[in-house]
């Protein structure tokens, strides 16, 4: 079963309370992608219902706490592949722990960029964390890809973006095979804690691989959705 997370999930998913407790009962699964996010480019900060800066819930503080939610029963799925969604965009974060809900920093880019550097980090803690349990996880670069992700932006930067999608962005399909890949290669079934773009493992740069800082970021996350990673 391949699950996609809704782009919003956040502190309403800790009681799972709706159809994902009966559907996730029911049956085990082994591909968790978290690719559902927003890059929402604007120039005035938004906040969800639950007070969190939309960006950095969409595309970190959600995909973290259904994530840990569902770790259970991932390791009931004979090796479970964890996927998460990234950018190269993560080259231009400046992460600042606190501010991770973006209370000070507005700054269009770097806004969406600390996200994926989050992606990242949180790929390689979790990655250590399940050393030993059967479960991988990866992370990944799909490319500029034609969605409707910068529909909601604003702003010269974000008419640039868009430009830039519409005339040399990938299709789709082609912006899927790197996730592909990395669901379904047998080749990949021992891979974890890795970065890939165009179907293929790239080295990450910088701040992306300083553990201690992935360490600090996964603490941090399990006080702000108020949910720890499960110790057994």
């Amino acid at each position: 079963m391949l699950l996609e997370l809704p782009g919003n999930a956040y502190f309403a998913t800790t009681s799972l309370n709706g159809n994902y407790q009966k559907t996730f009962s029911e049956k085990t699964f082994g591909r968790f992608y978290t690719g559902k996010g927003c890059q929402a480019i604007r120039r005035k900060r938004k906040l969800t219902e639950d007070g969190c800066e939309m960006v950095m819930q969409s595309n970190h503080f959600g995909h973290f706490l259904l994530t840990l939610l569902l770790l259970d029963l991932l390791k009931k799925s004979a090796h479970s592949r964890i996927i998460n969604v990234s950018s190269e965009a993560y080259q231009l974060a400046n992460l600042d722990f606190e501010d991770l809900t973006n209370e000070k920093n507005s700054a269009e880019i770097k806004v969406y960029a600390n996200s994926k550097l989050c992606n990242i980090l949180f790929t390689k803690e979790l990655a250590h964390r399940l050393s030993g349990t059967g479960i991988t996880v990866n992370a990944l670069h799909p490319g500029c890809v034609k969605t409707d992700i910068m529909n909601n932006s604003e702003g010269l930067f974000a008419l640039m973006t868009l430009f830039i999608f519409a005339t040399v962005g990938k299709t789709i399909e082609e912006g899927a095979q790197t996730t592909i890949r990395l669901a379904v290669d047998p080749e990949l079934e021992k891979t974890t804690g890795k970065y890939f773009m165009d179907c293929k493992e790239k080295p990450v740069k910088g701040k992306a691989n300083d553990m201690k800082l992935a360490k600090s970021l996964f603490e941090i996350s399990e006080k702000i959705v108020g949910v720890s990673f499960p110790q057994t």
